[in-house]
């Protein structure tokens, strides 16, 4: 049978996603999903290098400085609007 990782998330056959049988497959495998999804709702709002910089400083929480000129700082609506979005996904990092 084949079964795609994200069918078999959206089923809840998370035994298919890696071959594996225990949780730890089953938690990378929903990690990863939020992950891609993460990253794919930023790549549709715009990114780049400040916007990278924004996104490091928010997931690691160490200040990544601002982006050299003559780039901007990442606007206040992009960093509200990913940060909303990790925290969308945060329930399904409390495995």
């Amino acid at each position: 049978m084949n079964v795609t990782r994200r069918t078999a998330y959206l089923s809840g056959e998370h035994r298919a996603l890696l071959g594996g049988t225990g949780l730890s497959s089953w938690v990378v495998c929903v990690l990863q999903f939020c992950i891609q999804r993460f990253i794919n709702f930023v790549i549709k709002l715009g990114f780049g290098v400040s916007q990278t910089k924004a996104i490091m400083t928010l997931v690691s929480g160490i200040p990544m400085g601002p982006p050299r000129l003559p780039l901007q700082r990442a606007s206040k609506e992009f960093i509200d609007n990913a940060e909303a979005k990790l925290k969308s996904l945060g329930s399904y990092y409390d495995l």
